[in-house]
């Protein structure tokens, strides 16, 4: 047959409907195909296994011109999935040829045909490969690795190489300078590709901030009309008929600066207000009392009445005697002194807000918790993670139903030629560990009957080495939708 195109890999975005997809290129074998399910957004690539997520037909089977080949899912792959199907061909000569033998032709063109489709795969693997271009003013020698730098081009970021490092010992390094193209090093800025991503959408709009202060005052107004000429503004009808001067504040609800009562209550706008208290004595303090009928209930004293000034809140009796200072801090040192151990009063200051911090912290999950995974949103301790770490022993029986919930790894003694180790309960998709098999102290005890989630390569189940008290290991990887269970066997541990 004839090789007429190089094509050696195909991708399908998955819809979740098609199962059925063209490989594009005609294979020699089964072997010489490889399917690959990849998450669009993670990139996150997942190997696909022949026979167990898929089927596939069309190898040639004559030395006619082949056709491409069918690659058959047995679930659909779902939308934000990528089906990639590519050669894999083994790098294998399977054809034995001596000197003057007779060869047939056919036997001799299908070695060509496979040397063609190894050539075709490496070069597909070539395009996706980093490498210099046809251009490039000293193509990437042996070992040597790009040190790399981003540099800002406008909106673009791209990355420039500054350096090498990793070649050989005594050899000169390659010419840096360039920058990194979308498959190859470039010698321009412009030419580089941006390592950043499109720019995403708008967001969306934001909470409304606080309102702004007040404005400044307005401009006064023009004069008022001309008086009735009745006397000086404190003496009119509307104000006062007296002219002490206090008597008129108090008859207009007013007071002198020397003090008084206001039974309203008071109120400063502006832009930046201000409350001072300024004490003209070391000795005194600058209190701000709440009272009850004349009585102290409790005080605020700024400067307190000493020398370094501290500040205190104080607390009164009904008698408005004063009981004690419940805090006190230091203005030189900062320091906050609360008064006596936290109790139910002062659980305001030291417990209640401890508690509430405590609250924000996640509890620890056990060992148990963590196996089951039923306490997703708990804390994983160490000493949780190796207790869960430590193997289930059972045995010796002839039948073991593994509980995942409870553990990873298992030990289990087999007694019987005939036994058996049926699907596990409560299987997590991705969990994985280790089951221990042990022979009795008879030995010759084996495996016959297996759950229908349990996946060896080639589909073959193994079979136990038989020596008395000898150890195998069967080593499982739950499948991401869990539905079965890969598995290795390592046989005879010693």
């Amino acid at each position: 047959m004839t090789v007429t195109s190089d094509l050696a890999r195909v991708e399908y975005t998955g819809n979740g409907t098609t199962t059925v997809f063209s490989t594009g290129f005609a294979f020699l074998s089964n072997l010489d195909v490889k399917v690959i399910l990849t998450d669009i957004e993670s990139l996150a690539e997942v190997p696909q296994i022949e026979n167990l997520n898929y089927t596939l037909t069309g190898a040639a089977t004559t030395h006619e011109d082949p056709v491409a080949g069918t690659v058959t899912m047995m679930v659909a792959p779902p939308v934000g999935k990528l089906l990639v199907i590519m050669r894999d061909v083994q790098f294998v000569q399977d054809l034995d040829g001596t000197t003057l033998s007779t060869m047939d032709a056919g036997d001799q063109e299908w070695a060509y045909d496979k040397i063609w489709h190894a050539m075709a795969q490496l070069k597909e693997g070539m395009n996706r490969a980093l490498r210099s271009s046809d251009g490039s003013p000293d193509p990437v020698p042996g070992t040597w690795i790009p040190l790399l730098a981003v540099e800002i081009d406008g909106e673009r970021r791209v990355l420039k190489v500054t350096g090498w490092t990793g070649g050989p010992e005594g050899s000169e390094p390659p010419q840096s300078g360039m920058y990194v193209g979308p498959t190859s090093f470039v010698g321009t800025k412009a030419e580089a590709t941006d390592i950043r991503g499109a720019k995403g959408d708008q967001g969306i709009q934001g909470v409304q901030g606080p309102q702004g202060d007040t404005g400044s005052q307005g401009l006064p107004g023009p004069p008022g009309p001309a008086g009735t000429g009745a006397g000086d503004m404190l003496r009119s009808a509307n104000l006062s008929d007296v002219l002490d001067k206090p008597l008129s504040l108090s008859n207009i609800g007013g007071y002198p600066k020397t003090g008084g009562d206001i039974t309203g209550n008071v109120r400063v706008v502006k832009s930046a207000p201000e409350f001072l208290l300024n004490k003209l004595l070391v000795a005194s303090g600058n209190l701000v009392r709440g009272q009850f009928n004349g009585l102290d209930l409790w005080i605020a004293n700024f400067g307190g009445g000493d020398a370094n000034q501290n500040f205190y809140i104080q607390r009164y009796d009904d008698a408005g005697a004063l009981i004690d200072t419940p805090l006190l801090i230091s203005r030189l040192t900062g320091l906050i002194s609360i008064l006596g151990n936290p109790t139910a009063p002062l659980g305001i200051a030291t417990k209640q807000y401890v508690d509430a911090v405590a609250a924000l912290i996640p509890p620890a999950a056990t060992a148990a918790e963590y196996a089951a995974n039923s306490a997703p949103t708990k804390t994983l301790t160490p000493g949780a993670a190796w207790a869960a770490a430590v193997p289930t022993v059972v045995g010796p029986v002839a039948t073991y139903t593994p509980e995942f919930s409870a553990a990873f790894d298992f030990w289990w003694t087999i007694n019987s030629a005939t036994g058996s180790l049926p699907n596990p309960n409560n299987v997590k998709p991705g969990q994985k560990g280790i089951i221990y098999v042990q022979q009795d102290a008879t030995g010759g005890r084996n495996i016959t009957t297996w759950g229908t989630a349990w996946k060896f390569p080639g589909g073959v189940k193994p079979t136990l080495t038989a020596s008395p008290s000898a150890v195998d290991a069967i080593s499982y990887a739950v499948s991401q939708d869990g539905a079965f269970i890969p598995c290795t066997f390592t046989a005879d541990i010693k």
